[in-house]
């Protein structure tokens, strides 16, 4: 099978994608499917023409309001300026060949790989209008990984057996401006020009920017044993063991700085974050159903975790023209073991209707945080504790399927990320108190006439904190009833698809429409803003051949320029939108 796909987006590049895969018989016990994929995003965010001036008093002090005469440098991004500059590119291919080792095991191997490069930024400054940007340093990301996997299944003693282990490798490089920081930030020309001046005691470039590099490994185990035997009695047991390493290199670098003073001797490195963190954690788990009747159901699940997590490195700046040296080593572990359950009653109401309570309980490890002299060196588990009742039913002789759930939820021990250089100079995670989550959720598919389907699902969520939260004097408030951030009171998605017959070919017309509700995007009430509501319409229509078929689509028909996130750093506020309208056309062929 082939698909190609072609479209255009508005003011904006054009993209592409080629997929296939094909299916190999090896004699009568064997397969190998090939899957791989070559595609491209074109941009349209440009980046325009702009200045950054950055000004410093004369004189060893650093001064938020300078006076004239002051030392000042301004900086243009005139050889970036460029239309259409948010790209990706994204190659890979995936093989799996499947084996039936005898009657009763079959044996899967696969490996995965893939190539993903970003170049330019995907944000929007509002301030300059609707997909502009100004940036001053090259944007870029590239992201390779290659994963393995196995999995044996089979049957002993009437049991079914299944291991299933991967194992995966990652390296992302970014690439990022950062001379917004230095504009706003007026301590950062002071260290430009005082404390990481170039060889001739001037200022050095102002033309800051990110230069990170992550390396991932990580492997896991399962393996699960299911009751196959009749009866009113079924149970699953298993095992898992998991362990992740992370390496992690962020350089911040400013051009044109004295050698003498470049940080642990890296070239133009003014601070940096070179550390390795390693997760290792290991569970035992199990489930009880009991059919207490034909058509009422009883499950009881547990499972114990133990996870040790470790962080090691080094974070801080380089030494200055005053032999200031501020940073520090990190060598910290942190361990944690508990248990969580899960209790579920089902009753089968009828054969269509069935309907389920479950009480169950989550969580999240904990690990520790890149600088140990924050007020919380380590961060807990965060836990998460559930009431669910659900539904699933089919009604009018098939035609409808409605299902829904209504939920409570107690989240402990909340962690949450946040960057403020009261605290620290780089980015730590904190447990900040508890919250209550209220919420319902549906979805209705009904075959309104013969041809025509209608999709719809909904989510209403209350989530707020229900506990008062401070740290450290105040650096970091959050009262109890404050909104969560990123959670949209209302979700909703409808789809209407008519399919009838066009000159003997099987055809369709699909409008698809979804809404998010605004949110904020942060917990802290002092640092936050609320994130507008945005929705997309979707226009499809297409036919099937047979062995051929075609689709022609418009996405973001309206052509809105919504916002699905902002980010309101004070030293630059930006935003990123949703695609402009998008007309594409899509080739599918099979082969027999």
């Amino acid at each position: 099978a082939v698909d190609v796909d072609y479209s255009d987006t508005k003011d904006g590049d054009d993209s592409y994608a080629l997929e296939g895969f094909v299916n190999i018989p090896l004699g009568d016990k064997a397969a190998i499917r090939l899957v791989g994929w070559d595609t491209q995003d074109g941009g349209w965010i440009d980046n325009v023409p702009g200045t950054r001036t950055y000004e410093l008093e004369g004189g060893y002090g650093y001064d938020p309001d300078p006076t004239p005469g002051g030392r000042q440098v301004t900086i243009d991004n005139a050889g970036l300026v460029n239309d259409d500059q948010n790209k990706v590119k994204n190659s890979g291919a995936r093989a799996a060949l499947r084996i039936d080792l005898s009657e009763k095991w079959v044996g899967t191997a696969s490996v995965m790989t893939q190539s993903l490069d970003t170049k330019g930024a995907f944000d929007q400054d509002p301030a300059l209008g609707e997909n502009k940007i100004e940036r001053f340093t090259r944007d870029f990301q590239h992201d390779d990984f290659t994963q393995y996997g196995l999995t044996l299944e089979g049957e002993i003693a009437n049991h079914n057996v299944i291991y299933a282990g991967s194992y995966m490798e990652r390296d992302l490089d970014y690439y990022g401006d950062y001379t917004a920081y230095g504009e706003e930030a007026y301590w950062v020309p002071y260290y430009a020009c005082d404390y990481y001046a170039d060889e001739a005691g001037q200022c050095s470039n102002f033309a800051t920017y990110l230069d990170f590099k992550n390396k991932y490994e990580r492997s896991s185990h399962e393996l699960r044993l299911q009751s196959l035997a009749e009866g009113r009695l079924h149970y699953t047991a298993g095992l898992y063991y998991e362990d992740s390493e992370h390496k992690y290199d962020q350089q911040w670098k400013m051009p044109g700085m004295s050698p003498s003073l470049w940080a642990r001797g890296r070239e133009d490195m003014f601070y940096n974050t070179d550390q390795k963190r390693t997760d290792e954690q290991w569970a035992v788990f199990g489930e009880v159903t009991y059919d207490i009747t034909k058509s009422l159901h009883a499950t009881f699940g547990a499972r114990h975790y133990d996870s040790t997590n470790k962080l090691e490195g080094y974070t801080g700046w380089g030494k200055t023209n005053y032999n200031e040296n501020y940073g520090f080593d990190v060598d910290s572990k942190t361990e944690d073991d508990d248990e969580i359950y899960k209790v579920n009653l089902t009753w089968d109401v009828t054969d269509d209707a069935m309907v389920y309570g479950t009480w169950s309980e989550g969580y999240r490890v904990g690990g520790v945080n890149r600088d140990p002299n924050v007020p919380t060196p380590t961060y807990a588990p965060d836990k998460l504790k559930n009431y669910e009742f659900g539904w699933k039913t089919t009604l009018l002789d098939g035609r409808m399927r409605f299902n829904g759930a209504a939920y409570y939820s107690q989240w402990e021990d909340m962690q949450y990320t946040i960057y403020t250089f009261d605290l620290s100079p780089v980015g730590n995670t904190y447990n900040v108190g508890e919250a209550e989550i209220k919420g319902v959720e549906t979805d209705l598919t009904y075959l309104l006439f013969e041809n025509l389907t209608i999709t719809a699902a909904a989510a209403y969520n209350d989530a707020q904190t229900s506990k008062d939260f401070i740290l450290a004097n105040g650096a970091i408030s959050v009262p109890d009833g404050t909104d969560l951030p990123n959670v949209p009171e209302i979700k909703y998605a409808l789809t209407s698809r008519y399919e009838f017959d066009l000159a003997g070919l099987d055809s369709f017309v699909q409008l698809a429409y979804s809404y998010t509700d605004e949110s904020w995007n942060d917990i802290r009430p002092s640092a936050r803003v609320k994130q507008d509501s945005y929705g997309n319409l979707n226009v499809r229509a297409g036919f099937d051949a047979g062995g051929w078929g075609m689709e022609f689509y418009v996405n973001n028909a309206t052509d809105e320029n919504d916002n699905i996130t902002v980010a309101p750093r004070a030293y630059y506020f930006t935003a990123t939108p949703q695609r402009p309208l998008t007309a594409g056309v899509k080739l599918s062929m099979r082969f027999d």
